[in-house]
């Protein structure tokens, strides 16, 4: 098992988030401190500067243009307690 781990939860209880609308999304995390955390994808900002460990809450508005085969990409990269970086690629349903 990893010393770290990126869980997504969607504040919408529902297994997709919808297009043209403003998603809240959580970002729950294991063992990163959100200093060495970058979040990348169209139309995603970070909801707010929180203090809260392992917690980042993040506002995803997809529009067309960042939808693939009906999935949002969201990229989440993180540095590692060595300095090496790690990336993660996460697909999240898009309900149009």
């Amino acid at each position: 098992e990893s010393i770290y781990s990126v869980k997504i939860e969607l504040e919408n209880g529902n297994d997709f988030i919808e297009l043209d609308k403003e998603n809240k999304v959580l970002i729950l995390t294991k063992n990163i401190d959100p200093v060495n955390m970058m979040f990348s994808g169209i139309g995603v900002k970070i909801a707010n500067k929180t203090n809260v460990k392992n917690k980042t809450n993040l506002i995803i508005k997809p529009n067309k243009g960042s939808i693939k085969d009906g999935y949002y990409i969201l990229n989440i990269s993180f540095r590692g307690n060595k300095g090496r970086l790690y990336t993660n690629q996460f697909f999240i349903r898009i309900k149009e």
